[in-house]
């Protein structure tokens, strides 16, 4: 099974402590299927990639189970996406993004004060 890597969106990041949380996007090439939404939790130097999922409490024992949102009817075949993905992932996390600089956020500076008046305002003056 042929994937391609389409992005990878960070959503938690700490360099000292060795954490990254993220999602990956990929594209099943042969079948034309995108796929969003797995996650990608890195621990020290460990990686993990989970396929989605959702997670909802049992209602007679009120556990939390996770449902898969994609998966094929075939064991066989979600067996070898998994290890394709994963055999694709994790270099690609190892030696794309960690390699990237850490997102910074800057509010500009300026020397003065920005006039807010009738910005977002739907009322008439």
């Amino acid at each position: 099974m042929r994937i391609e890597i389409v992005g990878f969106y960070e959503i938690e990041r700490n360099d000292e402590k060795k954490f990254l949380k993220g999602t990956m996007h990929i594209y099943l090439i042969e079948l034309g299927i995108d796929i969003r939404g797995l996650t990608v939790l890195r621990d020290n130097n460990k990686i993990l990639i989970y396929m989605p999922q959702k997670i909802s409490p049992d209602e007679e024992t009120k556990e939390k189970i996770r449902y898969p949102i994609f998966q094929f009817t075939d064991m066989a075949k979600n067996k070898e996406l998994i290890q394709e993905i994963r055999k694709l992932g994790v270099p690609f996390i190892k030696e794309e993004v960690l390699k990237m600089e850490k997102k910074k956020f800057k509010k500009p500076r300026t020397e003065k004060p920005i006039d807010k008046s009738g910005i977002f305002s739907t009322r008439s003056k």
